[in-house]
């Protein structure tokens, strides 16, 4: 590594060098994945679109809504129905 004799990887404890090196790799990737959105959020053009998008996202998540519900309530009263 940086030294002859493995100073960073042999000399220290694996009590510390276990939860170091977790903590550093999981830094890495929750980096990989807030980057992305920050540089989204700063573009202007992002910002336009999502502002465009998120009504007929929010229309397509509220139908399924409705329609997921239907069918609970629709299992729920055959279930009732059978149960009598």
């Amino acid at each position: 590594m940086g030294c002859k004799q493995g100073y960073f990887v042999f000399q220290v404890p694996p009590k510390i060098r276990y939860p170091v090196g977790i903590t550093i790799n999981s830094l890495v990737i929750l980096k990989g994945c807030v980057d992305p959105i920050i540089y989204a959020a700063r573009m202007t053009d992002i910002q336009v679109m999502t502002l465009k998008v998120q009504p007929a996202c929010m229309d397509l998540m509220q139908k399924q809504a409705i329609m997921h519900a239907k069918q609970f309530f629709h299992y729920q009263t055959r279930q009732l129905a059978t149960a009598c």
